[in-house]
């Protein structure tokens, strides 16, 4: 489901399914694959997810989650918030590749930059390589105080998805 490889310092994480789709198969090796990433990121390293296809996730698998009753629905919504969560607050930089964003408002690429939701314009064939790129240029950043940044951010929102710090 996921492929993990590492060029310097920069893990690459694609999720290469096909489906692309969240469930909890999804979630257990997302667990298991973040831990790898963690505990190999003890210096210089950065985190870069993407999809194989045009994104990394298309979200919870809307036919797995319509058929759980309801108190498995409520158990898949918090696993989902959790590793939200998670996310906001893994100590690594992290930069999630993505060609479009579902919302209810849909930018053009020059709105998204003009309003600080993208870093930089790319073509799709560019978007990775910028990616990559510009993960490198944050791996050498101290983990521990790019952790600390990220948690005094994120952290009182991460605790309320649901994560709790591991380590």
């Amino acid at each position: 489901m996921f492929e993990l490889t590492r060029g310097g310092a920069v893990h690459l994480l694609t999720l290469n399914d096909g489906r692309d789709l969240m469930d909890s198969k999804f979630f257990h090796e997302f667990d298991e694959v973040l831990g790898q990433v963690e505990a190999a990121s003890t210096t210089d390293a950065a985190l870069v997810l993407t999809g194989a296809v045009k994104c990394f996730s298309n979200g919870p698998s809307l036919p797995d989650v319509s058929k759980r009753p309801q108190d498995e629905l409520a158990l898949f919504c918090a696993t989902l918030m959790r590793h939200m969560g998670c996310l906001l607050v893994f100590p690594p930089p992290t930069v999630n590749v993505r060609t479009s964003i579902l919302e209810a408002h849909r930018d053009s690429g020059i709105e998204a930059l003009q309003g600080s939701r993208a870093d930089r314009l790319a073509s799709e064939d560019d978007l990775l390589p910028h990616a990559i790129e510009k993960s490198a240029s944050l791996a050498s950043k101290k983990r521990e105080i790019f952790g600390q940044v990220k948690r005094a951010l994120y952290g009182d929102l991460a605790k309320r998805l649901g994560h709790v710090r591991k380590r």
